[in-house]
């Protein structure tokens, strides 16, 4: 037998089934922090799904893709506090710098 405590009488909230809940489609981001003001950022990537012929044109090799998306990562970020709004060059674990060009 469980133990459970005595009912209030406090209404209960409603049981949330996946009939209730819509969807929505994810996408790929970035999440840094400004070292300036500390604000939370989110920079959101460019995917791209190369054609084999796509990949041969532009010398990507395909294998380096998930499930055969590219994501690309910027080379600057700029705070989104109005009152900060710093620009910083972006690093990333992922971001070798071999490809790097000034936008």
């Amino acid at each position: 037998m469980v133990d459970r405590p005595p009912d209030d009488g406090a209404p209960k909230p409603p049981k949330i089934t996946l009939d209730h809940v819509g969807s929505v489609e994810l996408h790929d981001a970035f999440m840094w922090d400004c070292p300036h003001c500390g604000r939370e950022n989110w920079q959101r990537a460019i995917t791209y799904r190369p054609t084999p012929q796509d990949a041969v044109k532009l010398g990507i090799d395909p294998t380096d893709a998930v499930d055969g998306v590219m994501i690309t990562l910027p080379n600057y970020v700029m705070c989104g506090d109005p009152e900060c709004g710093q620009r910083f060059a972006a690093t990333s674990a992922f971001n070798d710098g071999e490809d790097e060009e000034d936008t």
